[in-house]
């Protein structure tokens, strides 16, 4: 082989074995072309109980859910702002604050190609009144009514504090009516159908509990939108492979890391990004909750025994690693609603915890025990709540003889199974302010929305007549001030019932990689983060302005 034409096989190896390194460290997920040819893959840390977001609540839900489908409004995360248009042009209250009008937009489409029509929209309000979990919020839509071609009324009970919340993608996607029209989300036999929506992206392949793959609706109603080509979901049940797979390029982003170690870790990749913003929106709440039907748990003194036998303070410093924000009962302190000094708050007294659980009638026995409890913690949070546990355990156990027991293993549909049929003692679980009350904490403690087999709905079966009332008074109080004055109410009767111990905030982080240069902008235009439509997320040049 003559000398220069060797050369040209060595140099071509050498390009090659190059490029291959290249596609390693920058992974699979990004083009060389230009942004709008650019993909974006997100790992997910368990698989979705569904991907329609009126049927189910939760981060993987929300995740998937939204890019698929559309709301009429964005929640986006300028507070002067707080809401954009989006199938709905405009909207606007009566003067009796009763009913909420929409004009809706002539030019949208579904992934089929058909038209969104006010038939599909007042479809989609009545499918999320029977199916969300979120029962207490939706009870407050009497009806909606067409009013005409591109108008609909919603009609509620009766006058309500502004509720635009309720009209985005997380809790009322507009879904095609003659798609979904016979579809029964409780229907565990016949399979729900290929999802079709009229969201920026479009599902092209769906491999249940590993993989769902989205690309770009060329038909989506937003000129240039959306910015990117897809977006890939990539589900990883161990936690300990989501370092693996941003590290190695398999996937380009993870959002809702929550352990301060684990956060650490994933600083040590090359090139990764950390984002803090996006999440303060949501509002998080970490708490340990009771079985309410349980009979031990039906004595008070044993609730509040437990509350005053956890040092929550330690919890928040050593593990959930945030103390600015305090959590005492059902309103974090961040929150407009909270009224400081209306909880009826637990302060370590490891005496007066003792005392309370020899009078409620669990002495100990000859070995130090009371009684045991198996705690059911959220599986896709086993990074943070395993060891807050394994402190639990040593210290109960050590301080008023009460042992814990928890389970590893289990998936999120196992849990979710177990929980929310009451088929569990106590759970450790987070869920989401939401911005308002009014879907954030009614949920939690309604007795109306006590509903066997919905998840993250009434699961500790709280049931205080007071507490209803004063709910219900706060759901047709449209001042702020009077509303705020009966959540201090609120706050004080749930806190006295103990029904859970609020351990405080979770801060959550979102943490990607450049890729080529690029970093990813937007990320943080939606009002709740990741869980806001991605439409205008797209990767751009380090010297380009963003994120």
């Amino acid at each position: 082989m003559p000398a220069d034409r060797f050369r040209h096989h060595i140099l071509t190896f050498l390009v090659l074995c190059l490029a291959g390194i290249m596609a390693v460290m920058t992974g699979p997920a990004l083009s060389r072309a230009g942004d709008r040819d650019q993909t974006l893959t997100i790992a997910l840390d368990t698989q979705p109980l569904s991907i329609i977001p009126s049927t189910a609540s939760g981060v993987v839900t929300a995740s998937i859910g939204t890019q698929i489908f559309s709301g009429l409004l964005l929640p986006v995360s300028d507070p002067a702002r707080p809401f954009e248009p989006l199938l709905a042009t405009s909207w606007a209250w009566n003067d009796d604050h009763n009913v909420l009008t929409f004009d809706i937009r002539e030019n949208a489409l579904f992934h089929d190609n058909r038209p969104v029509t006010v038939e599909d929209v007042a479809f989609s309000i009545d499918f999320a009144r029977a199916f969300h979990p979120y029962g207490t919020v939706f009870s407050l839509i009497r009806k909606t009514v067409v009013l005409d071609r591109h108008r609909i009324g919603v009609e509620f009970i009766h006058p309500v504090p502004s509720l635009l919340l309720l009209f985005t993608a997380n809790f009322i996607p507009i879904l095609p009516r003659h798609v979904y029209e016979r579809f029964d989300p409780t229907d565990t036999v016949n399979p729900a159908p290929e999802p079709v929506g009229s969201g920026p992206f479009r599902a092209v392949e769906i491999e249940p509990g590993k993989t769902y793959r989205l690309r770009r609706f060329d038909g989506y109603f937003i000129p240039g939108q959306p910015c990117l080509a897809g977006i890939t979901f990539k589900v990883f049940e161990d936690p300990e492979d989501l370092f693996s797979a941003l590290k190695w390029g398999e996937v380009d982003l993870i959002g809702f890391l929550h352990s301060f170690e684990q956060a650490l870790k994933f600083r040590q990749i090359p090139g990764v990004v950390t984002l803090e913003s996006g999440y303060d929106q949501l509002g998080v709440k970490a708490f340990l909750c009771f079985n309410m039907k349980d009979p031990r748990f039906k004595d008070i003194r044993v609730r509040q025994a437990l509350s005053h036998a956890i040092d929550t303070a330690f919890i928040r410093k050593h593990i959930l690693k945030e103390e600015k924000v305090t959590l005492t009962g059902p309103f974090l302190s961040t929150s407009p609603f909270y009224t400081q000094g209306a909880d009826v708050t637990y302060p370590l007294d490891i005496e007066k915890a003792n005392r309370l659980l020899d009078e409620a009638g669990y002495p100990r026995n000859e070995g130090g025990k009371r009684f045991s409890i198996r705690v059911e913690p959220l599986p896709n949070n086993r990074q943070l709540f395993i060891p807050m546990l394994e402190y639990l355990r040593h210290s109960l156990a050590r301080s008023v003889g009460v042992e814990l027991s928890f389970s590893q293993s289990v998936t999120l549909s196992q849990w979710a199974h177990r929980v929310a049929s009451g088929d569990f003692e106590a759970a450790l679980d987070y869920q989401f302010s939401w911005s308002d009350p009014l879907i954030g904490t009614h949920r939690n403690y309604h007795s109306k929305n006590i509903r066997t087999g919905k998840l993250w709905a009434n699961m500790t079966q709280y049931n205080n007549p007071k507490v209803d009332r004063l709910l219900d008074l706060a759901s047709r109080t449209v001042s702020f001030t009077e509303r705020k004055a009966l959540y201090a109410k609120v706050q004080h009767a749930i806190t006295r019932d103990a029904p859970s111990v609020w351990l405080g905030t979770i801060p959550f982080i979102t943490v990607y990689r450049r890729n080529m240069g690029r970093r990813l902008v937007n990320l943080d235009r939606g009002r709740w983060g990741l869980l806001s439509t991605l439409d205008q997320v797209c990767w751009k040049a380090e010297s380009t302005n963003g994120n």
